[in-house]
Formats: C-alpha cells, structure tokens, sequence
C-alpha cells in the first residue's frame, strides 16, 4: 500500500495538533518579519525561515502523532530553519538562473516562443521546485528527529528524495483542490461587496443584512481548513516515509557482511580439489 494511504489515519492525528498550533506559528510569524522586515539580511533570510520553522514544527506535530513525543531543542529548531532556508534560497536562484539561461539561449538562437513555450517555462521551475520540497521532506523529519537530541548533528540531506512520490500527492491535490476554494472565496467577497452597494443605493438601508458575508468568511474558514488537512496529510506521510528509510539502512548496517576470500585462499582450494581428481597417488 502507497505510503501516502498509510499516512491518512495519522494525518487526522497531525491535523488537530497542528490546528491548535497554527493561530500561535500565524501570529508569532507576522509579528517577528513585520519587526525585522527592514532590518538588513536578517529581513530577507527570516521569511524562508519562518516558512522552514513551520514545516519542522508541522513534522513535529506528526512525530507526535506516531509517538515521537519527546520535547524538542528550540535552538536546533531554529538552527535547521535557518539551514534549511539558505539551502531554498541556493536552489531557487539556481532555478531561476536555468530559467534565464533557456530564455536568453532561445532568444540569441533566433527562436520565437509561442505561448505553449511561454506556459511551459513558466511552469517548470514551479515543478522542479515543488519536486525539491518534496524531496526535503524526509531530511527535514531527520532534523525534526534530532532536534529532540542534543548529541546528534543533523544531516540535510539524509533521506533525500525518499519517498518523493508518496509525499508530492497531498501538495498536488492540495494545490488543485484549495485553489478552486480560494477563487470562490474572492468571487463570494466581490459579489457581497457588490450586493451590499445595490442594496443600499435602491433601499436606502445602510446595514443590509450580512449573510453573504458570513457565507464569505465560512469559505475562508473551509479553505484554510483544507488546506491545513493537507498540510497534516503531507507531514504524516514525510513521517512514515522517514520511518522506512530509517529502517531500511538499519537493516543494511545488521546483514551479515560476505567475507571475501583471499587469492590465496582461492589457489589453496583450487589446488586441493585438483588433488582429489587426481586420487590419493596423485
């Protein structure tokens, strides 16, 4: 069974332990990046930070869903953000710079880019980056790991790729579902705003009544909810997925190692049975 349908009972287990932390993660994040947004380098570097710190957060909440429920270091929590949002900054600038690169070499080769080229383009380093998230998702676990032990050093780049499949499912239907909700949320604020002016200026009433509103804010409300289901979805399945490579090279390191014979040995057997084909007189 595909880890990502393993993951889903878990999931349920991450999303109200997440739920509970996310208005607290929401509001600490806003607060530190409105006070240093321009404040040199640390206003640009705290944005991947906040984001990364999140996400080791959100793993540790599935962590403790599936047991894991030791207390976490919060300097190696920060540390690996900070690790972990140098390395999202190298790759998107690589990307980005890949990017540029093609644009520049089609254009100096003399080729015109029609608008299925233009999509394309545009569309694969939003693949190739969203492809290198999801391939971060298990090196992130480790580091959540090991940040409930002081003597191990995290490794970036433990576990990666594991499990990329599995783990790219909830951030794609993620994506496609939540996008939807977000667009007819903006249509439902758009048509209450323009229901509320008609009404006022043929009535007269300067409060109509707030229904579509509350409509309005309970689709902010679903879509958020979504969105941190899939959220949960996307940790527990990082989580099962660390499992397994950890227990895959735990099993590497115990089989028995094959001995390998020596030349010597190999000529000495080699002699030997040469010996018994030619009988006790030979």
């Amino acid at each position: 069974m595909p880890l990502f349908i393993q993951s889903l009972p878990l999931s349920l287990s991450t999303f109200w332990r997440y739920l509970i932390l996310l208005p607290f993660l929401a509001l600490a994040t806003v607060l530190i990046l409105f006070a240093t947004a321009f404040v040199p380098l640390v206003g640009f570097l705290l944005p991947g930070m906040a984001s990364a710190f999140v996400t080791l957060i959100g793993l540790r909440c599935a962590l403790a869903a599936k047991g894991y429920a030791n207390t976490p270091d919060l300097g190696k929590l920060v540390g690996g953000s900070l690790l972990f949002s140098l390395l999202n900054i190298f790759v998107s600038l690589l990307v980005t710079a890949l990017f540029v690169a093609s644009q520049m070499a089609l254009t100096l080769a003399g080729l015109e880019t029609g608008a299925g080229v233009a999509m394309a383009s545009l569309i694969l380093p939003m693949v190739l980056l969203t492809a290198y998230s999801c391939a971060m998702a298990v090196p992130m676990t480790a580091t959540a790991v090991a940040a409930t032990d002081k003597a191990q050093k995290p490794d970036p780049f433990w576990g990666f790729g594991a499990g990329l499949f599995s783990i790219a499912v909830p951030v794609v239907l993620g994506v496609i579902l939540t996008l939807p909700t977000g667009l007819a949320t903006e249509i439902w604020l758009f048509g209450m705003a323009l229901y509320s002016a008609l009404v006022t200026a043929l009535s007269s009433v300067e409060n109509p009544e707030p229904w579509g509103i509350q409509i309005a804010w309970g689709a902010v409300i679903l879509s958020t909810l979504i969105l941190t289901w899939f959220s949960s979805w996307f940790f527990a399945t990082a989580v099962l997925a660390w499992e397994k490579t950890k227990s895959q090279r735990e099993e590497r390191r115990k089989a028995p190692a094959i001995e390998r014979v020596s030349s010597d040995s190999l000529r000495a057997l080699r002699e030997a049975r040469e010996r018994g084909q030619r009988g006790p007189m030979g």
